[in-house]
């Protein structure tokens, strides 16, 4: 069986040689890009490049573009459960002031080579945000990563990986947030917070794509009314997630006061909800899926000194809960297949999720600011890391 190494060089020489052929777009109207290091694929604004060598072990990605331009937005890179193997980006060029518009693109090599698609009328962004749609292997989201002025209110879907694209409009006094984790793509149904433009109440809202109605999947989920505020607003969910073959079933981690949060379950699009778990002195909580009704939760600011990861293999009906090595210090991420990676000072764990044991996988790069990872799927599953200068990929191991 080849290596790893040998099987990235083979692909690479394939696609060189179907370039030099004139050959085939794997996904339409681009060509992939030869070399990761030097050209960019069409779109793409160049940003300032680094020479020097990608850590051990590691490769380096797009050098001159960024999944993250500034800390806290959301990451502009993601993997496909619907098309497994497969990267989507949305790249902004390193130390751009001023932005650029926003470019789809695709990597079915683990980010060695990347097709582009340009975005038809679309305003330059200084940060960007990616959605992979669960399901339906060729839609995509593309917006802006995070809020502020500057940053227009409108996203774009495209259900025909990238070839055409419309705007997505929020309902009137709104804006599509796109920031944190707070939008998931499942089934052509967009998931998002709705941010009040107008002092109006934020809302947890869904859309259909591409011209259906907005629907409050809120009117029944239990809500704080925050102190202080005027009527009519509530605080929104501080995260939540989708089942990735169900948009019906949802999960939502909402506050229960100044201190504790719970965890909401629904199964008919916010018709009912149904608490799972409650944290009762944690003020912080994240929340994943992954296929086959597993839940992943990690409690990250509390007072207690009890589990900070926990999962749950039959929807939230029964939880096991898992430490971490310091609370809120451990970034979590979860991929398209349901791997868990966890980043702690510097180096990589594996959880698996049969036994709860975090296995250490290797040293991160070494990265500076607003630092974020993407996992794809499938026989040669890769991990993407980056931050606002650099990215880098690297090949990981089997699951157990």
């Amino acid at each position: 069986m080849l290596s790893n190494r040998i099987r990235g060089i083979v692909i690479v020489l394939m696609v060189a040689l179907v370039a030099a052929l004139g050959g085939c777009s794997f996904f339409g109207d681009s060509h992939p890009t030869a070399s990761p290091h030097s050209n960019l694929p069409p779109g793409l604004t160049s940003g300032v490049t680094d020479a020097s060598p990608a850590p051990s072990g590691w490769y380096r990605v797009l050098n001159g573009q960024s999944f993250v331009a500034q800390q806290g937005a959301q990451p502009g890179l993601t993997g496909s459960r619907s098309r497994p193997g497969m990267l989507a980006g949305c790249p902004a060029p390193v130390s751009s002031a001023g932005g650029a518009p926003p470019v789809l693109v695709l990597s079915i090599d683990g980010g060695h080579t990347w097709e582009s698609k340009r975005i038809t009328g679309a305003a330059p962004l200084p940060t960007c945000s990616v959605l992979t749609d669960t399901r339906q292997p060729n839609t995509y989201v593309v917006g802006p990563g995070s809020l502020g002025s500057g940053f227009p209110p409108t996203v774009y879907a495209t259900n025909d990986a990238g070839k055409s694209w419309h705007a997505l409009t929020a309902p009137n006094g709104y804006n599509i947030s796109t920031i944190a984790t707070s939008t998931t793509l499942v089934d052509g149904h967009l998931f998002t917070v709705l941010q009040p433009s107008s002092g109006s109440a934020w809302r947890f809202a869904e859309l259909t794509l591409p011209d259906g109605a907005w629907q409050m999947l809120d009117t029944h989920l239990p809500y704080r009314v925050m102190t202080g505020a005027p009527p009519n607003t509530y605080t929104p969910p501080m995260d939540f997630s989708v089942d990735l073959d169900d948009p019906s079933h949802l999960y939502t981690a909402m506050p229960t006061g100044s201190q504790g949060v719970a965890l909401y379950a629904t199964r008919d699009s916010g018709a009912t909800w149904k608490q799972v778990y409650a944290w009762p002195t944690s003020t912080q909580v994240a929340v994943w899926t992954a296929p086959d009704n597993h839940v992943y939760a990690q409690d990250q600011i509390d007072t207690n000194t009890a589990n900070q990861f926990f999962y749950s293999a039959d929807g939230g009906a029964a939880w096991s809960g898992s430490g971490l090595h310091e609370r809120g210090a451990d970034q979590v991420f979860v991929g398209p297949d349901g791997r868990v990676i966890t980043l702690y000072n510097g180096k990589l764990f594996n959880l698996d999720p049969a036994t709860g044991i975090f296995t250490a996988i290797g040293a991160a790069p070494s990265l500076r600011v607003g630092v974020i990872c993407a996992i794809t799927s499938g026989s040669h599953a890769t991990l993407v890391c980056g931050d606002q200068y650099d990215t880098y990929a690297r090949p990981l191991p089997a699951l157990p």
